[in-house]
């Protein structure tokens, strides 16, 4: 393959690839870690619309997708998704117009039981998080853990192609230099 072919086939990929990446962004990721000084630990992933995020500061409804859920509770057994979710909840924005926290309730059939043989919640397993930080996981009713958890921005999609591009380009532009 010629050298003109390659460039010709680099700006191809390089239009397609800002032509999938580089729309307006239409959502927000955030990952919510969650870790209290017991064994109750996890992280549940959300993506929000960015019209959700104005006003602020304020409380508001909003429509919230639930992207994943990975979490072990104090009994040692394993918790995820089955899928995504959404729904309407309580979103706290604060006044630089980040996602703070939310009132939400995840059950099945987002939420499975992964580990450690059969599922021990007869009457379903319910995960909580409360505006004032709060997250609690909940079996066959009773809430068996408890604990806190913080809204961390995920890095979107386009932000990392375009990191890399100009990486890459950098790298490019380096190596001609030293021919």
């Amino acid at each position: 393959m010629s050298s003109r072919s390659v460039r010709v086939l680099a700006c191809a990929a390089l239009a397609v690839c800002i032509g999938a990446f580089g729309t307006a962004a239409r959502g927000v990721a955030y990952s919510i870690p969650f870790d209290p000084p017991f064994t109750f630990a996890g992280v549940v992933t959300i993506d929000i619309d960015i019209s959700c995020l104005t006003p602020f500061p304020d409380v508001h409804n909003c429509l919230v997708d639930f992207l994943s859920a990975d979490f072990t509770d104090t009994a040692g057994d394993h918790w995820g998704s089955s899928g995504t979710d959404s729904q309407l909840d309580l979103v706290a924005i604060d006044a630089s117009g980040q996602l703070t926290a939310l009132e939400a309730s995840l059950s099945p059939p987002f939420l499975v039981f992964l580990g450690k043989g059969g599922n021990p919640c007869d009457g379903g397993p319910t995960l909580s998080f409360d505006l004032s930080n709060g997250v609690s996981f909940s079996c066959s009713g009773v809430v068996n853990d408890t604990g806190t958890y913080k809204v961390v921005p995920a890095p979107e999609p386009a932000t990392l192609t375009l990191l890399g591009l100009g990486l890459a380009g950098l790298v490019a532009a380096r190596r001609r230099k030293l021919k």
